[in-house]
């Protein structure tokens, strides 16, 4: 009986590993994402300054609307509540790429 898992609990499973694991990763690497979210911050702040609020506009759209909820959907049916942490990186990463590509567009009439 000692071996048994008491009644109306669960033994830990792999799953739960994997899922503690996947958490445990989130939280280590967090200050990351919010690097990469203070880079594309910056980049719309920069973007507004120059007179191109579209370009700011288009990136937190991005970020927020047309990748953070669409990604964070597609990782709830795989049925792992954590896989959800993964949308937050995904979307700081599709902002960085997006915020340097536009910067790189007005890069070339900026006078430093």
């Amino acid at each position: 009986l000692h071996g048994l898992p008491a009644q109306g609990k669960e033994a830990p499973s792999e799953n739960r590993k994997k899922e503690k694991n996947l958490f445990v990763f989130i939280r280590k690497y967090r200050i990351l994402f919010f690097i990469l979210a203070g880079y594309s911050i910056v980049c719309s702040a920069v973007f507004q300054a120059v007179g191109k609020g579209t370009y700011s506009l288009l990136t937190s759209l991005i970020r927020q609307l047309f990748i953070l909820l669409p990604s964070a959907y597609i990782l709830s049916l795989f049925g792992n509540i954590n896989l959800i942490w993964l949308s937050f990186p995904i979307a700081e990463i599709v902002s960085v790429i997006t915020s340097s590509i536009l910067f790189s567009k007005i890069k070339r009439h900026l006078v430093f």
